[in-house]
């Protein structure tokens, strides 16, 4: 009963679920799994939920495909991420992209991450085991950190 209040209480700010939405939207793009969520947690039906995602696509607000590709090219661009862990942000936010980084691409990436990480550690080149980690942590394909680290597989 308490929790049925609560939601209640989330709810009763006079706003529609769509108003609610654009509130949300107005902070960052956000994904349809994302606004369904964050809806439903407000406290609103599953057929006002489904209303407002509609009205939303229609006007262009939510788009999922235009904010996958948006978010894998500020990844791509802006960071030194491997394409696992590129692709495992999209898939957290519920969007699918069938785009991938090249594997020069993701070499060229995993040689910046560990010079920026050089700058920090200077021995790092000499322990393999802590950059191989380090970089396999950054969503890199062990293939990518083999050819990086010149590390011969046996």
């Amino acid at each position: 009963m308490k929790t049925a209040s609560l939601r209640q209480q989330m709810k009763t700010n006079n706003r529609t679920a769509y108003e609610a939405a654009l509130h949300l939207l107005g902070y960052r793009a956000q994904s349809e799994r994302e606004i369904r969520t964050k809806l439903k947690q407000r406290g609103y039906g599953p057929e006002e939920i489904e209303n407002t995602i509609i009205r939303l696509q229609k006007a262009k607000y939510l788009d999922d495909e235009a904010l996958a590709e948006e978010v894998f090219t500020a990844y791509r661009d802006g960071g030194l991420y491997g394409d696992r862990y590129i692709q495992n942000k999209l898939r957290m936010r519920g969007l699918k992209l069938e785009r991938h980084l090249t594997q020069a691409e993701e070499e060229e990436k995993a040689r910046q991450a560990l010079q920026h990480k050089v700058r920090l550690e200077p021995d790092f080149l000499t322990q393999y085991r802590r950059a191989v980690g380090f970089l396999i942590r950054r969503g890199f394909s062990p293939s990518v950190v083999s050819a990086v680290l010149n590390i011969t597989e046996e």
